[in-house]
């Protein structure tokens, strides 16, 4: 592993689990580790991202769902690429 980078990724039989070493809004700035609201309290807590988030936890199937739902809204095939663009660079755990 690493020491400089942000995070790894660490294979097993369990499936992969991400190793995350960035704190606060540096992990906010990573779009492969960004869950967004999705993040639990304790997470929150333990990568200091309190006061960096609004207070609400919403799951990832919420967070899908919205994504979706955004998407589906967009009245152009220009307008619906430009939306996924911008949801890959800031979360490309949601895209």
């Amino acid at each position: 592993m690493d020491d400089n980078r942000r995070y790894d990724v660490l294979p097993g039989s369990h499936g992969s689990r991400v190793l995350v070493r960035a704190r606060g809004s540096e992990v906010l700035r990573i779009p492969r580790i960004n869950r967004g609201t999705a993040f639990t309290e304790q997470q929150r807590i333990d990568l200091g991202l309190v006061g960096l988030l609004p207070s609400g936890v919403a799951t990832f199937d919420v967070q899908l769902r919205r994504a979706y739902h955004q998407f589906q809204s967009a009245s152009t095939n220009l307008d619906k690429f430009t939306y996924l663009q911008a949801l890959r660079d800031r979360n490309t755990v949601l895209f």
